[in-house]
């Protein structure tokens, strides 16, 4: 019997020990720009819980985009991973810069047409830390918040904040998230409703064009014959009424309404 128990013991304590543990997932991969030491301590904890011989494939599919490109030109992780790995890769990825050159890419920072404004703010925050690395996280947060007033790419979100500038940085990013929602509503609410056209006109249709002065244009049923001075016309003064059979009264093309009076000279 205490031979069985024993057998029972080490048969459940293999169990255990043969379970897979799951591995602690990282969110998000590392790109140039990113913060280095913050993916760096996330992926040696994230090594521990694979064999060493995974750990080159683990770390390259933790790389995007042009830091992807960079590792695997430099070929660094063909050896063994270690410490040094990491040091190499910090020299390749994280090339330190003057504060200065740090600042001024923190103040030309926009945010991008198709760029939430949580996502703007996580970038800003990065590039303070390292803008600013003497200033306190409310200070650095205060440098945030001005970047997002004056960077932001809604227009009416910087008559807003012109109006009522923010306080603090987390009442200025759930405003400008307000007036998103209120924004696409509008939106909404205007391309539901037709627009009302009360005149159309197509191409080759006669449109009426008002004669320029009403003074200088003649009244229909009035024809004057204007000859050189001194000269007699065929007839004198003004005629009402029906227009002679010998005159011709062809329509202008300007104005369908105006006639244009031609008459024939007689000498």
């Amino acid at each position: 019997m205490p031979a069985l128990l024993s057998i029972l013991d080490r048969l459940s304590t293999n169990s255990q020990s043969s379970k897979p543990c799951p591995p602690i997932l990282i969110r998000e991969k590392f790109a140039i720009g990113n913060n280095y030491n913050r993916w760096e301590k996330q992926t040696q904890i994230y090594l521990r819980h694979f064999p060493h011989e995974k750990h080159a494939d683990l770390v390259y599919s933790l790389l995007t985009g042009e830091a992807f490109n960079i590792v695997s030109e430099f070929r660094i992780l063909d050896d063994k991973v270690t410490d040094d790995t990491f040091k190499g890769i910090r020299q390749l990825l994280d090339t330190p810069k003057l504060v200065m050159e740090y600042r001024r890419e923190f103040h030309s920072r926009r945010q991008l047409a198709d760029e939430n404004v949580r996502a703007y703010v996580r970038t800003l925050r990065h590039s303070a830390d390292r803008a600013f690395p003497n200033l306190s996280s409310s200070e650095r947060d205060r440098r945030i918040l001005e970047q997002l007033v004056e960077g932001t790419s809604s227009t009416s979100v910087q008559k807003e904040f012109y109006l009522q500038h923010p306080q603090e940085l987390n009442e200025a990013v759930e405003r400008v998230e307000l007036l998103k929602r209120r924004d696409a509503t509008i939106a909404r609410q205007s391309g539901a409703q037709s627009p009302h056209t009360p005149y159309s006109f197509h191409v080759g249709t006669p449109r009426y064009a008002p004669p320029r002065s009403t003074a200088n244009s003649r009244r229909p049923g009035r024809w004057t014959w204007r000859g050189r001075r001194g000269q007699r016309g065929p007839w004198s003064g003004t005629r009402r009424g029906e227009p002679p059979s010998n005159i011709t009264t062809p329509v202008s093309s300007t104005s369908p309404y105006v006639p244009s009076l031609v008459a024939p000279l007689t000498f």
